[in-house]
């Protein structure tokens, strides 16, 4: 019996899995090299053109002085994305 369109189906779904891990990778790289905070990706979440970070007040306030810095470079750096905000 033939599979192959099985494979081609799943394959959809492993390659929109590893760009949602590239996006997440892109976004805890840019925040780092702009305010030395490590924030694994397990604690970002985007949608809709807004990026939410999970993590303590005192760090959420070093990303909301860098905002402005951080989306221009993440918009440079992957021009399918608009990111709008981060929250």
């Amino acid at each position: 019996m033939d599979y192959n369109h099985i494979n081609k189906f799943l394959e959809k779904f492993v390659k929109m899995v590893s760009k949602g891990d590239l996006v997440l990778s892109e976004i805890s790289s840019v925040i780092y090299k702009h305010t030395n905070l490590k924030i694994e990706k397990e604690n970002i979440n985007f949608k809709g053109g807004y990026i939410k970070i999970n993590t303590t007040p005192l760090a959420k306030g070093e990303l909301l002085m860098s905002k402005e810095k951080i989306l221009l470079e993440l918009r440079t750096n992957m021009p399918g994305t608009n990111f709008l905000d981060i929250k």
